[in-house]
């Protein structure tokens, strides 16, 4: 980066600058949110030419999910930055991963306003890679509400139930917290942007759980 003060604009969260909303990385991320989706949809357009466009969509909507972009933070190293720290002191380990992929964004917004879309699609491509080359794989699993409802489906012959509560945080950034159940039980908590973010986020929570307990009885 030429430009290190976009760069931490880039990593402030808006609740260390409640008063300066243009020194948080909000706009950044808005940017960043689009070029990330332009990058995912190029890789996905060249390397699955058989794929229809529901298919590709469905692709997508995995590799831009939150739990897919926290983990490219991660691989970036963006969770052991010292602005990230007080963010997640401030808003508790609740919304860590929601802020991780929307550090993401900005970061990658960042690069793009810095250095061109170029380097931002290497940005992108290079922390996405493993899941990126798992999208490409026949079958790949990209929607976790219909991978739990096959698997619960098989297993148990019953249907997950959700309940999604009512929307907290700022209107133009709404924030969702959603349950699942199965048989009763609840099997995965998320949170999203939207009600269906909030439940895809929900059942990977609970798929990951039930292979947990899969791999322990095995």
């Amino acid at each position: 980066m030429r430009d290190s003060a976009l760069l931490r604009v880039a990593l402030t969260h808006s609740s260390r600058v409640p008063q300066r909303p243009r020194e948080s990385y909000e706009r950044l991320e808005f940017l960043g949110d689009s070029v990330v989706g332009l990058v995912v949809c190029e890789r996905l357009y060249r390397a699955c030419p058989d794929c229809a466009e529901g298919e590709l969509a469905k692709r997508r909507a995995h590799l831009v999910s939150r739990s897919v972009l926290a983990d490219a933070a991660r691989t970036v190293g963006l969770d052991r930055t010292q602005a990230m720290a007080l963010a997640f002191e401030h808003l508790g380990d609740r919304a860590r991963e929601s802020v991780l992929a929307d550090v993401f964004e900005a970061v990658v917004g960042a690069v793009f306003v810095d250095r061109g879309y170029r380097t931002a699609r290497r940005v992108v491509n290079s922390a996405l890679a493993p899941a990126l080359r798992a999208a490409r794989r026949e079958g790949f699993a990209d929607d976790a509400k219909t991978t739990l409802q096959e698997f619960s489906q098989a297993r148990w012959r019953v249907l997950p139930q959700y309940e999604v509560g009512p929307p907290r945080g700022a209107d133009h950034m709404p924030q969702f917290e959603a349950v699942v159940r199965l048989r009763g039980e609840v099997l995965g908590r998320g949170v999203g942007r939207t009600k269906k973010d909030a439940e895809r986020d929900a059942a990977s929570v609970a798929l990951n759980r039930l292979r947990e307990e899969d791999e322990a009885d095995a």
